[in-house]
């Protein structure tokens, strides 16, 4: 909970939280690990001369890598997009089935639903639409899903992915869907002429509207709901009343099939398009107006107006073109990589998302018709980028999309430093001017310095008999833009700095030496570069497999919970019981994954930060194979761009300058767990800034730090809320809406894929993120999005038999 969000009702706002799976945590220590603190300052000032000289040819050279970007595991080509709920979420349909549904206030993607059981997808509502063989129609609103097919249609609860309602009553196939702009009445058009309207809430028809004499292929409702017209295959158009369910009027349209209806602002006018080619403009009682023009070669594909009344259309003719109400053509659209099937118009108006057979959704700029930015839609997960490079995106989508050029392939991750922007869709749509990373050249046409090379050398090859000491050495090489950080990862955590044994530079080679304790089983190491523009190069990988008996890991919970505060206005209903619900988790289920189970418990006056900062020093001589898990609930706040836990003696005095002085620094967390010997720590933190000393996208340089925090120490993060939303307390299930789903996760409802009685990190991750929105929205109505970021190795954290 925030600074400025005091008392409140039974569901109170209070800290986001955030869950750090970390298999290692990076920390400020020294890089140098020889005793001679005279030759440590020499190699430090030749180094630094070497950087910048590094750096001074890096910017000759920056044009030496320009690469390409490349899509894996594609969700394959977008039968349809739709925009809804006051515009504010978009839904885009994929070759895969999947149903797509995204805020894009909040710039991400809140479900992905699989659709296939209703045959071929048709249409969505919430944010994604499908197609038909001919005819394309998408909706969207802020709750439901609906999807029609071959076989009927269907409403899906958006943040869920529950089945709502399955709507049967067309004899044969659902060729368009809509919902009315208030959510309350779906529309469908089927392939036995009629149109039924229903009740969402309850599933049921409520009226049958026909009149049609062949297949309905396009539907729209007026802005105010009241009025819908209907297209079908040969080209006639009906006026409904939707109140009554009378025909108002019935007009011969276009020469072929109606394949697009759209209204502007008011119910005072609308526009069709259709298989012939041409954009038609009508009043609202069906009266042809003057204005009718052709939009290319083609069939109209797909058709949106814009709230000042402008129109976008879209042909089979790969032609995308913007135009005034009038008919004058504005603006020309040139995707000359893309055979665009599907537009529509975001809420202001300025810009237009297109869909298409290269499985992306691309924004463009209506005054210049530039383009913006993409959404990226793969089977395992989501990513945008922009013109430049940026990108945002959830773990699985971003790790499928790379930067390929003749000197390396590079997972766009391997950009984060200068690259990655939280919230990157929201910002380009309504705040450009909140990027971060303003100074991000374009990585296709201007280029970037080329990453250093990396080499693993070990002192005992791959195979060993026994545990003991060994000596790792990381080998960087300049491919011309420099080298800026080498770091090296055992099983999935960083390398404790303190281990460097030896660090030297030769000619454009760098040695990093480290002296690693091998434990039995599998020794994982890996090892990356970075230039001087903080690029990951490809890193390099080596296994020594130690033959001796895996060693039984035991678990360590560390449990901090703050309720009461120096300022009674602070204090909070929930921190507490959260913190001690992890205790009944350990001690319950504990002993079913690890051979000892031992607790630590700081609650309210005990959690001071003398107190916190103590307990965490005590886990310094875990053993490796060891699990901790730690997690601490209170208030947190920003300060000077660093993350501040607030221990029970903050409050009073309400300022930025005290949560400096008196809070718990996260890089004091991170010194702690770095030094840890527990190779595997797990870390909730349930505390976040207060919202209201925030402006909007101000959360977002946290989100990067937590992202950064994440890759380079190899840990699995997962964000309860984003930016500056406020995290759910639910009286009703004695938690607060996150803790609730990762205890539920624990206790073994995450135990999924695959159902084995094992319950891994990313299991409770995956399920987590995927729960939350509904429980928060289910017992508060109140928006909870949690956002992960994962690095590194993934283990075991709990067991279910």
């Amino acid at each position: 909970m925030g600074l400025a969000a005091f008392g409140g009702p039974t569901v109170r706002a209070v800290a986001c939280a955030v869950l750090l799976c970390l298999g290692a945590i990076a920390t400020d220590v020294p890089v140098f690990g020889a005793a001679d603190a005279e030759a440590q300052a020499r190699s430090s000032v030749l180094r630094s001369q070497s950087r910048v000289i590094s750096g001074a040819i890096n910017r000759q050279i920056r044009r030496a890598f320009r690469p390409t970007l490349r899509v894996r595991n594609s969700a394959g080509d977008i039968s349809a997009i739709a925009v809804g709920g006051q515009r504010r979420f978009l839904s885009v349909i994929s070759e895969d089935g999947s149903v797509r549904v995204w805020d894009l206030k909040n710039g991400r993607q809140l479900k992905s639903i699989a659709a296939r059981s209703t045959g071929r997808p048709m249409a969505s509502d919430a944010g994604v639409l499908g197609t038909g063989q001919r005819t394309r129609s998408v909706d969207g609103g802020r709750r439901i899903v609906i999807v029609g097919g071959e076989r009927g249609a269907m409403i899906w609860d958006a943040l869920s992915g529950q089945t709502i309602a399955n709507l049967r009553g067309h004899r044969g196939g659902v060729n368009a869907v809509r919902l009315s702009p208030d959510g309350r009445v779906a529309a469908t058009g089927g392939a036995d002429g009629t149109v039924r309207l229903w009740d969402t809430a309850r599933g049921r028809q409520s009226a049958e509207l026909r009149g049609h004499r062949d297949d309905v292929t396009a539907l729209a409702f007026s802005p105010s709901g009241h009025t819908l017209v209907s297209g079908d295959d040969d080209g006639t158009l009906i006026v409904w009343d939707t109140r009554s369910g009378r025909s108002l009027r019935t007009v011969d349209g276009h020469r072929g099939a109606v394949t697009a209806i759209g209204f502007g602002r008011d119910d005072g006018a609308f526009f069709s398009g259709g298989e012939d080619g041409d954009v038609e403009a009508w009043t609202a009682n069906g009266d042809r107006s003057r204005e009718s023009w052709s939009a290319g070669r083609g069939d109209v594909t797909s058709l949106d107006v814009a709230p000042n009344g402008t129109v976008v259309t879209a042909t089979d003719s790969e032609r995308v073109t913007i135009w005034r109400s009038n008919g004058r053509r504005l603006q020309r659209i040139e995707d000359d990589d893309n055979d665009v099937v599907m537009v529509a118009f975001t809420a202001d108006g300025k810009r237009i998302i297109t869909g298409g057979e290269d499985g992306r959704a691309k924004i463009w700029d209506v005054d210049s018709g530039r383009f913006l930015a993409q959404l990226i839609l793969t089977r395992d997960g989501w990513a945008v980028t922009d013109a430049n490079g940026r990108f945002d995106g959830s773990t699985g989508g971003v790790g499928n999309v790379d930067w390929v050029g003749s000197q390396a392939t590079l997972n766009i991750a391997n950009f984060s430093e200068p690259y990655y922007e939280p919230g990157l869709l929201a910002k380009t749509l309504e705040a450009p001017q909140a990027i971060i990373t303003q100074n991000a050249v374009s990585v296709e046409e201007e280029g970037v310095g080329v990453p250093p090379s990396i080499v693993i050398q070990s002192s005992v090859g791959t195979r060993t008999t026994q545990p003991g000491e060994a000596r790792v050495t990381v080998v960087a090489t300049d491919e011309g833009a420099g080298i800026q950080d080498v770091r090296l990862y055992q099983n999935g955590k960083l390398v404790d700095p303190a281990r460097i044994v030896g660090d030297s530079t030769s000619g454009d080679r760098r040695s990093v030496a480290y002296g690693v304790a091998l434990i039995g089983g599998r020794n994982g190491f890996r090892a990356v570069a970075t230039s001087i523009e903080g690029i990951e190069g490809e890193g390099a990988s080596v296994n020594i497999e130690v033959r001796a008996a895996d060693p039984q890991p035991t678990l360590h919970l560390v449990a901090i919970g703050v309720n009461r505060y120096a300022n009674p206005q602070l204090n909070l209903n929930y921190a507490v019981a959260d913190a001690s619900g992890f205790v009944q988790w350990a001690q319950r289920q504990g002993r079913r994954a690890f051979r000892e189970v031992k607790v630590y418990e700081l609650f309210d006056t005990d959690a001071s930060a003398d107190g916190i900062t103590s307990l965490l020093g005590r886990l310094r001589n875990t053993d490796p194979e060891d699990v901790v898990v730690i997690y601490m609930a209170g208030h947190g706040e920003t300060s000077g761009g660093n993350w501040y836990f607030l221990p029970t003696e903050f409050g009073r005095t309400l300022t930025l300058q005290a949560v400096a002085s008196q809070g718990v620094a996260s890089q004091d967390l991170r010194d702690a767990i770095v030094r840890m010997g527990a190779q595997k720590v797990f870390m909730l933190i349930d505390a976040c800034k207060s919202g209201s000393m925030r402006r909007a996208f101000g959360g977002e340089a946290d989100r990067k730090d937590i992202q950064s925090m994440s890759r380079t120490a190899g840990i699995h993060v997962i964000a309860a809320t984003d930016k500056n939303q406020l995290a759910v307390e639910l009286s009703d299930l004695g938690h607060g809406a996150f803790t609730y789903t990762v205890l539920q996760a624990l206790q073994g409802q995450a135990d999924l894929q695959p159902r084995d009685g094992v319950l891994k990190a990313m299991e409770v991750l995956n399920y987590s993120v995927e729960t939350v929105p509904a429980i928060a929205f289910q017992y508060s109505e109140m928006e909870q999005f949690p956002t992960v970021y994962s690095q590194g190795a993934d283990f075991q954290v709990a067991a279910t038999r």
